[in-house]
């Protein structure tokens, strides 16, 4: 377990890189600077470490967030959602498939490590499978990690340069919130820590962030509160796990970044390419916004995701809904691929007996 002094030293560091971006304008400055600060700093000295509690808190705080956009009015724009998250759907399974022949066909990558490194999210349920089928777990979790790394970055970029909104005062920590009462906090509250338990309960996709969404999504669809938490406190998650993506990269070889690092690299940009294309061809069709479906289809962290859809302020519960229905598909697919290949496996080896 990691010490809480060293976790402490890890968030300052963030949080240094976090004012540092806000003070040169960058995108989502609060998330990226704490990155890119810890990234560098552990990647050249390999100092920096996080205790996992503290993206354990930042989740439901986050999911309470995302609920909080999910407001009375929300049934409204429910009709134009299906084409969106079947669109979602299509993009998970499709860009699978793709992935699955880069990394086997390009890559040279065997069967069992292509597969749980091609989809577009799931870490730590694609690292679990593959400990299963005997891929290659580091691999996968550096694979997965860089995507998540570069998505994060790119898709932010591209919010702000190619479709043209500004991220980068949105969520500023220092902007004096309407007051929320004692009441709002503690129902606030409530739904972070009722949500928070229930989700990983339950078995939900995204554990406790999802289920903190879906909490406070009811609270809020019903009317029983309007609040959502102040600026301050978003800028505190962002920094949380900000931080906790860079030091993802501790331990990363020389060997690992001049290899298999590049071929994820390359995937990385593919997938949000393929994002951008299918929710700029989407977007006339059903008439959505495209800025939101395309970080509904983008392949980033669940939560980072939505960081970058709440710091835009459009439809953050589609994008939620979006990555949800990701989840679920990659939960459904994966597994049965992994079957698939299991199975023509144990049929190649039985032919080979039988020639023998």
């Amino acid at each position: 377990m990691v010490n809480i002094y060293r976790s402490l030293i890890t968030l300052f560091f963030g949080a240094l890189g976090g004012a540092l971006f806000y003070y040169l304008k960058t995108p989502l400055p609060w998330l990226l600077g704490a990155f890119f600060a810890t990234l560098i700093i552990t990647v050249t000295t390999g100092s920096l470490r996080i205790d996992s509690k503290f993206r354990m808190i930042a989740m439901p705080v986050m999911g309470v967030l995302v609920g909080s956009s999910f407001q009375p009015d929300i049934i409204d724009h429910l009709m134009i959602w299906p084409a969106g998250l079947a669109a979602a759907a299509f993009y998970t399974i499709f860009s699978s498939i793709v992935g699955f022949y880069y990394f086997t066909r390009i890559a040279k990558w065997d069967n069992p490590t292509a597969l749980c490194a091609a989809p577009p999210g799931g870490l730590a349920e694609m690292v679990s499978i593959a400990g299963e089928i005997g891929a290659d777990e580091r691999r996968v979790i550096l694979t997965h990690s860089i995507r998540i790394a570069i998505v994060v970055v790119l898709a932010t970029f591209t919010i702000q340069y190619i479709l043209d909104f500004n991220t980068t005062d949105m969520l500023a920590p220092l902007d004096i919130p309407a007051p929320i009462s004692l009441v709002e906090w503690l129902i606030l509250g409530a739904c972070a820590v009722t949500g928070g338990y229930l989700g990983p309960k339950l078995g939900l996709p995204g554990g406790a962030i999802l289920g903190a969404m879906l909490v406070s999504a009811g609270v809020h669809i019903v009317g029983i509160s309007d609040a959502s938490p102040p600026n301050w406190i978003v800028a505190t998650v962002q920094i949380v796990l900000g931080a906790s993506l860079g030091v993802r990269f501790l331990g990363i070889t020389k060997h690992e970044a001049t290899s298999f690092a590049v071929h994820s690299a390359i995937w990385s940009i593919i997938l949000l390419s393929i994002a951008f294309a299918l929710a700029a061809i989407l977007s006339p069709l059903i008439g959505f916004d495209q800025r939101a479906l395309f970080l509904g289809f983008a392949p980033g962290g669940f939560s980072e995701m939505l960081l970058v859809a709440l710091a835009i302020g459009i439809e953050s519960a589609f994008v939620a809904t979006c990555h949800v229905i990701r989840l679920i598909a990659i939960f459904i697919c994966v597994p049965l691929a992994a079957s698939l290949l299991q199975r023509h496996k144990n049929e190649q080896f039985n032919k080979r007996d039988l020639s023998n």
